[in-house]
């Protein structure tokens, strides 16, 4: 089976004056790369508070210590795109 793709969307973080920071411009090169090797948009999205959001949302779901240890960057991903299809609704 095969995924039909219709953009992708990576998250890029800023540091307090609004400048990219260092994972934010690591972001934004590997975006450029990637446009370069498909025709898919690609679509950059701030990504600030994602990791705390999503550690929140893992609390107020009830998941053990335990388990929030891993798969935090998955959790984050999930609240980036939440954010960004709720912004394009």
């Amino acid at each position: 089976m095969q995924n039909e793709v219709g953009i992708v969307v990576i998250g890029q973080s800023f540091d307090d004056e609004g400048n990219p920071n260092p994972a934010g411009r690591r972001a934004a090169r590997f975006a450029e790369e990637l446009k370069s090797q498909t025709d898919i948009p690609v679509e950059m999205w701030d990504e600030s508070f994602s990791t705390q959001d999503a550690r929140a949302a893992r609390l107020e779901l009830g998941v053990r210590r335990k388990k929030r240890a891993g798969h935090q960057d998955a959790f984050a991903a999930a609240v980036i795109l939440q954010s960004y299809l709720e912004a394009k609704k």
